[in-house]
């Protein structure tokens, strides 16, 4: 039952404090978008970057909300478990009213509340929208007497924890396989079955960068299609035209932090009919040289003495052609070798993608049940 619940203004209940900085010493956090706030080290997979002086970084409190203004839609903010400091980009807010932390926590991350941020959020750019704070203070945040916050966050706290330990054991299974498909690739390309020799990728391909063209996001809205359109790290849209026909190509990231992360593929090979920006390196390989054996190359290869730029990583086009592996030097062994690995990447590609898939049920299940509980759909 809801008749008793409350109802107030958002800025009743926290208030934007000014920056608190020159704290360069304390734990650096952030925040996730699944989570909330996090110790930054905790996670490898958290591509920002901090700068070189943490000065300017602004301290947070046990209790403090704090909030990705350009990602707050996505669900990027959350109350604080820690102490510690993050970056000047964020917004941060200081608790107002008498409120148990944790259930606020899971409030305002439930999905009526993202659906409020994206509503009021503003901006052109993929990913990138801005919620302004007079936007956020006007919000109606609704709430049950303190006792059955504490109830629904006791309730919340067990269940959401059984949820992410099984995402963990999935992350881990993940992570092993990713380490299995490494070892397999490594020992194929040292296999002198094979024979393989010390090769540059400036000799094994022709680069066809000429030929991208970036689409500006807004652009692409009108353009919008079913034809892939490839970014540094994959697909990232969907176009009506295209630029490769039946075109087969090594497609390699140009920038981004996972140039040195390598938390995703740098190498991937695009086919049929689709777009390339010019974020993303386009090569065709020499007569015979598979492309796919290529790309497994690269994935296994270091290449973090290539790579230029501290704020924004990026890898030259003449960078790019000094990549440096072993690779059989015959087109009959390069295809031997790739016929040999094929089975066993497609076999662990599928574990990837089946654990990927509950992953995503699991994370969906997860915000289904806070929702439900913090709007009282749920009793508990």
């Amino acid at each position: 039952m809801t008749e008793n619940w409350e109802q107030a203004p958002f800025h009743t209940l926290f208030r934007r404090i000014p920056k608190r900085t020159g704290y360069g010493d304390k734990e650096l956090l952030s925040v996730y978008r699944d989570y909330g706030v996090i110790i930054k080290s905790d996670r490898d997979d958290n591509f920002n970057r901090p700068g070189e002086s943490l000065d300017d970084y602004q301290l947070v409190k046990l209790g403090d909300l704090v909030l990705n203004k350009m990602k707050t839609w996505q669900g990027s903010l959350g109350i604080s478990a820690y102490e510690g400091i993050v970056s000047p980009a964020y917004f941060v807010y200081e608790p107002q009213g008498e409120f148990d932390s944790r259930y606020m926590h899971y409030l305002l991350r439930s999905q009526p509340s993202i659906d409020y941020y994206g509503a009021h959020s503003k901006g052109v750019r993929v990913n990138q929208w801005d919620l302004q704070p007079e936007y956020l203070d006007k919000m109606k945040v609704r709430f049950p007497p303190l006792e059955y916050q504490q109830r629904i966050a006791d309730y919340l706290d067990r269940e959401t924890a059984e949820i992410d330990a099984a995402v963990a054991d999935l992350d881990r299974y993940v992570e092993l396989l990713e380490k299995r498909r490494r070892v397999i690739i490594v020992d194929g390309f040292n296999d002198p079955v094979y024979n393989p020799v010390m090769q540059r990728l400036k000799f094994l391909t022709v680069s066809e960068d000429h030929r991208r063209i970036p689409i500006k996001s807004g652009d692409r809205v009108d353009m919008a299609g079913k034809y892939p359109y490839y970014g540094a790290s994959g697909i990232i849209d969907y176009v009506n035209d295209y630029l490769w026909d039946g075109e087969k190509r090594l497609i390699l990231s140009e920038d981004g932090a996972n140039l040195v992360m390598r938390n995703h593929p740098v190498a991937f090979v695009a086919d049929g009919q689709y777009w390339v920006n010019n974020h993303a390196h386009v090569l065709r390989c020499a007569d015979g040289i598979p492309p796919e054996l290529v790309a497994m190359a690269i994935e296994v290869t270091s290449i973090a003495h290539l790579i230029t730029g501290s704020a924004q990583p990026k890898l030259t086009a003449a960078a790019m052609g000094e990549v440096e592996f072993m690779f059989p030097l015959s087109t009959a062994d390069q295809r031997a070798l790739l016929e040999t690995l094929r089975p066993e990447m497609h076999e662990i590609d599928s574990l990837i993608a089946e654990s990927t898939r509950l992953r995503d049920l699991l994370l969906k299940r997860r915000s289904v049940l806070i929702t439900e509980v913090v709007t009282g759909r749920k009793q508990v």
